[in-house]
């Protein structure tokens, strides 16, 4: 995630994270506002998303804790019409996409058509 993070701060956007991810940016030399998490108290994290100051959303997390207090986030995000992405694949080919579409190198290209059984 520390070389997206990077890609996007070069292309103009601000990041924001929870205190973990906050240090680690910061620890990285990348200004990250530090959010707090939904139960550590107001504002947080979803008052930030509801704002209208996020583009964009990329929450990857593992272990069912972890997801279930990402739900108010994720909710946040489908209210708020905004993009969250929930995997570090995903995250990295749409970061690609808005390099590409800002340089105007948007190739399209048909899929093979497969038979479906």
């Amino acid at each position: 995630m520390l070389t997206m993070a990077r890609e996007l701060i070069q292309m103009g956007y601000s990041l924001s994270g929870t205190a973990g991810t906050a240090q680690y940016f910061q620890d990285q030399g990348l200004s990250c506002l530090h959010l707090r998490k939904v139960h550590e108290g107001r504002p947080h994290c979803v008052d930030r998303i509801r704002s209208g100051e996020v583009s964009i959303v990329i929450n990857t997390t593992t272990g069912r804790r972890s997801i279930e207090a990402s739900f108010d986030i994720r909710r946040a995000c489908i209210d708020n019409s905004i993009p969250c992405i929930t995997e570090s694949d995903a995250a990295e080919a749409f970061i690609l996409a808005l390099q590409r579409s800002r340089l105007n190198h948007i190739r399209v290209s048909p899929l093979p058509q497969m038979e479906v059984f």
